[in-house]
């Protein structure tokens, strides 16, 4: 992983403010930490104005530095509900090197029963500790990407690399920024002179920033990179903040960019911040890719056509009875390693609420090292990652039993929020939304002209069109002539149905070594699958049920099939 994070720790004063220990700062006023905050932030940003003014489906972008106990986002989400047009959207990007545990934000929240309509819902689907992006979705128009990281890292990670050429490439651009850092004297490296350009890079005429701080350093920074700041009366016994506006007529000079240029940054999670909202959106392809994706159009208020080759849902690879939820992590640096954590952290909190609603079973995953190599692989990831992180444990043989219900051999890595999910309950629970409407019977090639997309249907008398189609049909894509340019390799593979046997109804949580196995559902355990690297065909293959067979035997013994 290519960042690493340490949890913040907190004294509580005799008021009960939580101050940091790192930093031996207050995280808000000991007067009236809800008050100190609508002023510095909302007011000073003009936010109630301006998100009144808000058109049909339009997105207002909040930027902050330091997440801390929420409290910033809480009163942005009050007002923006209270001001702005059902219609509208907010995208609330925070960034937090040192997040609060759990239990430490809870606390922190029961201070202010005015906003328990939004900080229950913060509390229950706060992220994991774990580094990097993580995306939180309510009430439909309110979206939160709260970063763990580090600030300037994680201000580059919201742009590409900057050179001489792109410092003004088209992104996603901020309305407002929060600076709300503990205070520079106490934690200067949050306030260092690296921050500035990006914060530049991702601002344009009209954004308004606001800090509580009117620090010198601060200011001049701010107006080396665009800002016209000004000092304006701060809250309560303090004297002084700064309020500024971006110059849009501002432009680096070349040692500016210079001094700034090559710096590394992923861009896979750039977020969408911007750009034209479609009223109606298709996808091919109803597997677990697809109707996923239609959920979350759904959820923003777009309606979804579902197109698929057969005549109902998951009728390929996402038809199996038992998808277990798992992604093999890496100590290592990289964004496909980072892709992955943040992928399962997600996961963990996204199937919740079908767990809930009896579409599978949270049941935990345990990961048993392969051997040796990848034993070490495990500890060194586990000690990258903060104790009691809420994602992912290490555990040992002599553990196993009271986590899966078996004694089992090797030691590995317990994943609490893991599980597994009925994908055909999963897909009759997303298809009840009445803006997700399904059309099976349709070519998997579609054609392109005027401007759309057109499908034909089976029969050889429907048409279908669309202007947004999404791609979601797995290696047949490959079949595809538009789309052959797509890094595409197809994967075939087979999984196994057994049925239980007394020792293995013992088993509570999904096993997890060269291949997996599930707790028995309806007395049927699903094993697999096996993988063949470039293949397509659909058969079933004795060969590949031995395999799944011999891989779970390595893990615990089975009957025969």
């Amino acid at each position: 992983m290519n960042s690493k994070i340490e949890p913040a720790t907190l004294n509580w004063d005799s008021k009960g403010t939580p101050v940091s220990i790192q930093f031996d700062d207050p995280y808000f006023s000991r007067e009236d930490g809800l008050s100190e905050s609508t002023y510095v932030f909302l007011q000073a940003n003009q936010l109630p104005q301006r998100f009144a003014a808000l058109k049909d489906q339009q997105n207002f972008v909040i930027a902050e530095t330091g997440f801390g106990t929420g409290l910033n986002f809480l009163l942005t989400w009050r007002c923006f509900k209270e001001y702005a047009p059902a219609t509208a959207r907010l995208s609330y990007i925070s960034i937090e090197g040192y997040p609060l545990r759990p239990e430490d934000l809870y606390k922190c929240l029961e201070q202010w029963p005015e906003l328990d309509e939004f900080s229950s819902q913060l509390k229950d689907h706060y992220p994991v500790l774990v580094p990097g992006h993580h995306y939180r979705h309510f009430e439909g128009c309110i979206g939160l990407h709260l970063i763990f990281d580090q600030l300037e890292p994680a201000l580059q990670s919201l742009h590409p690399s900057i050179t001489h050429h792109n410092f003004d490439c088209e992104l996603p651009k901020v309305d407002a920024w929060f600076l709300d850092g503990f205070a520079p004297a106490k934690n200067p490296e949050m306030w260092q002179q690296t921050i500035y350009p990006s914060i530049a890079r991702l601002s344009k005429k009209s954004t308004s920033l606001s800090s509580f701080t009117a620090a010198g350093a601060v200011r001049r920074n701010l107006q080396n990179w665009g800002f016209k700041v000004e000092k304006i009366a701060g809250y309560g016994q303090k004297r002084e903040m700064i309020r500024a506006q971006f110059d849009s007529d501002w432009t680096p000079k070349s040692d500016q960019i210079r001094a700034y240029a090559d710096k590394g940054a992923q861009t896979w999670h750039l977020p969408g911040t911007g750009g034209e909202t479609a009223d109606e959106i298709g996808i091919l392809g109803a597997g677990i890719a697809g109707l996923t994706l239609a959920n979350s159009l759904a959820k923003r208020g777009i309606r979804v056509k579902i197109y698929d080759k057969y005549d109902s849902p998951l009728g390929a690879a996402s038809g199996n009875p038992q998808v277990a939820i798992f992604g093999r992590l890496s100590p290592d640096s990289g964004d496909l390693e980072d892709f992955v954590l943040q992928s399962l952290a997600y996961a963990a909190d996204y199937y919740q609420v079908y767990w809930r609603n009896g579409c599978g079973d949270n049941a935990g995953l345990f990961q048993i090292a392969r051997n040796a190599n990848e034993l070490n692989k495990i500890e060194r990831l586990f000690n990258l990652l903060p104790r009691n992180n809420g994602l992912v444990e290490y555990l040992e043989s002599t553990q196993t039993l009271d986590r899966t219900g078996l004694n089992l051999n090797g030691n590995g890595l317990w994943f609490p929020k893991s599980g597994w999910i009925s994908p055909a309950k999963f897909a009759e629970s997303i298809l009840q939304s009445e803006l997700i409407e399904f059309v099976g019977g349709v070519d998997v090639i579609p054609h392109q002209s005027d401007d759309l997309w057109h499908l034909q249907g089976s029969d050889g008398n429907s048409l279908y069109s669309c202007k947004n189609l999404v791609i979601c049909g797995g290696a047949e894509t490959t079949s595809n002539p538009l789309l052959h340019w797509l890094p595409i390799k197809p994967v075939a593979g087979q999984v196994s149905l057994v049925p239980a046997t007394p020792e293995t109804t013992a088993l509570q949580a999904i096993l997890s070594q060269s291949t997996s196995i599930s707790p028995a559902h309806q007395g049927i355990h699903c094993l697999g699958g096996t993988y063949r690297l470039g293949e397509t065909a659909l058969d079933v293959r004795e060969a590949d049920h031995q395999k799944n067979l011999d891989n779970v035997q390595q893990m615990l013994t089975l009957g025969e099939p």
